[in-house]
């Protein structure tokens, strides 16, 4: 599959440039310890790997694309996808926005243009996201975007010494049918 440029109002999403644009956010995202989910850890070695194999828009594998704010041309974030398979019914997203752009709604409009990527690209009938239970802006991000809570995962991460639960969300494409999105996004290459 070809890669699709999906433009809302405010933000794109693109392939990434080259490796050096993919690795800012990540030295971002994994150079600070993240408050909602601990320190992690992805080398760099292993990140340039697997950005070299495919720009990192395999959609056999973990998929993802820069989100970039149209009125700057400033690298937003990520959005990514979990990989397709088959006969799949649903599929995970979700997104990192840096520090500097959040509560701004690039976020929300990142959602709803992935939504519009998954449901466009592949036979699903659901897409899933989730965050940690006291991540509230994350949370309230996802029910703006439509998608309700569907369940959570108990103790699933310890962060900061204490067990977090993590919540999930999903949207049926029939719900992301009637968004309003699906008429403002423009899909180019």
């Amino acid at each position: 599959m070809m890669h699709v440029i999906y433009t809302g109002e405010r933000v794109r999403l693109r392939a990434f440039r080259d490796f050096a644009e993919f690795n800012s956010v990540h030295v971002e995202d994994y150079g600070i310890p993240d408050p909602f989910r601990g320190p992690r850890w992805w080398p760099v070695s292993k990140r340039e790997a697997e950005f070299e194999k495919c720009g990192m828009l395999d959609h056999g594998a973990y998929s993802m694309s820069a989100i970039e704010r149209l009125d700057t041309g400033a690298l937003v974030g990520i959005s990514g996808c979990g990989a397709y398979q088959p006969g799949q019914l649903s599929m995970n997203f979700g997104t990192y926005i840096l520090a500097q752009h959040r509560r701004q709604g690039y976020g929300i409009e990142a959602k709803l243009l992935q939504l519009c990527r998954l449901f466009e690209n592949y036979p699903l009938e659901a897409a899933r996201a989730s965050t940690m239970k006291h991540h509230v802006g994350a949370r309230r991000s996802m029910e703006a975007c439509g998608l309700r809570y569907c369940g959570r995962l108990r103790a699933i991460e310890c962060v900061a010494g204490r067990w977090d639960d993590e919540v999930q969300y999903q949207i049926f494409r029939e719900e992301w049918e009637q968004l309003p999105i699906r008429q403002i996004v423009k899909r180019g290459r």
